[in-house]
């Protein structure tokens, strides 16, 4: 009896936090587009007043912004730096690849890494500056976006948790 009411509780205590770890989740993506939006902007005025190179620019930003952007820039700039590769696109695209595969970014957070991975390094300052601007415009599209999202669902996702837990205490007991 103590043994049926012991795995209850267990099952109970998991469903629920499945529940809550998948709304944490959704919490985590607006964190991230957040920061994401952070380091275009930072980006944008490093470009634009201090007239800094690329490498030169993500170093700088890097000290300014949070994971997981912190080390995604720091890399690039050594990267490029240490001229690893021929073009700026080919390590941008390995590094973004590595980001997006650790962090919660969905496809439409994969596009914006890869309108900057097409316009940054190749066209004047004039435009690499409305590039950024324009995806600050689009980050801030998907944040809003990622924030209804976390409303509308994660409430559904720890509701879920603890409807679950509760329906598999009833099968059991």
């Amino acid at each position: 009896m103590y043994l049926k009411i012991i795995g209850s509780l267990f099952l109970m205590l998991s469903a629920t936090a499945i529940g809550f770890l998948k709304a944490d989740e959704l919490k985590q993506r607006v964190r991230c587009l957040q920061e994401l939006k952070r380091m275009m902007v930072f980006l944008q005025g490093e470009l634009r007043f201090h007239r800094a190179s690329l490498p030169e620019a993500f170093e700088n930003v890097s000290e300014r912004v949070e994971e997981p952007f912190r080390q995604f820039l720091k890399h690039l700039a050594e990267r490029l730096e240490t001229r690893e590769a021929d073009r700026f696109d080919v390590v941008w695209s390995e590094m973004s690849e590595q980001l997006l595969q650790k962090e919660g970014f969905v496809k439409e957070d994969r596009q914006l890494l890869e309108m900057l991975q097409s316009s940054l390094g190749y066209l004047d300052l004039k435009m690499q500056t409305e590039t950024l601007n324009l995806a600050v415009l689009q980050v801030e599209d998907a944040i809003r976006l990622a924030k209804e999202q976390q409303t509308v669902k994660g409430k559904v996702y720890q509701t879920m948790g603890v409807t679950f837990g509760a329906l598999l205490t009833l099968l059991i007991i």
